[in-house]
């Protein structure tokens, strides 16, 4: 009876031993712990700060390009205005003669003849609207974005 016991207890140890293979085998081929971080919303959190950080980083790195140009052209004008001894440099429209010469040109009037326009005008009766009570039956808010979270 002692040996039957032993090798039904031999049997089961090594049943044991497949049966913890295989549970490990199928842990990594099913890829359990990306599933348990999508039912927890691990991934998705992820997801979230990697686009936050992304949107940040290409906020500060046009913030840079943008204060860079805008000091170039600052010095740019600098170089301008101490050249011509202390005068701001003219614009394209507004220096000049051409101001002058567009007030000067009369070029508008009338589309249509003004005979046919009646002297007088009709006063027109505003009627009220009756108010209308409005209730929020459900609040949606649509955003924007391709991300699909589950």
């Amino acid at each position: 009876m002692a040996a039957s016991l032993s090798t039904a207890s031999l049997i089961c140890y090594i049943v044991a031993a497949v049966l913890l293979i295989l549970s490990v085998v199928l842990f990594i081929a099913l890829n359990i712990p990306q599933v348990f971080n999508d039912y927890t919303g691990r991934t998705a959190k992820k997801k979230i700060m990697n686009i936050r950080d992304t949107n940040e980083n290409a906020a500060k790195k046009t913030s840079r390009t943008d204060k860079k140009k805008a000091m170039s052209a600052a010095r740019a004008t600098k170089k301008r205005i101490s050249k011509r001894s202390g005068e701001m440099p003219e614009t394209g429209l507004l220096g000049g003669n051409q101001v002058k010469k567009a007030f000067e040109e009369e070029t508008t009037g009338l589309l249509g003849d003004t005979e046919s326009l009646p002297e007088e005008t009709d006063v027109i009766v505003q009627q009220r609207k009756p108010k209308i009570k409005l209730t929020m039956i459900d609040s949606v808010m649509m955003i924007h974005t391709d991300e699909v979270i589950t």
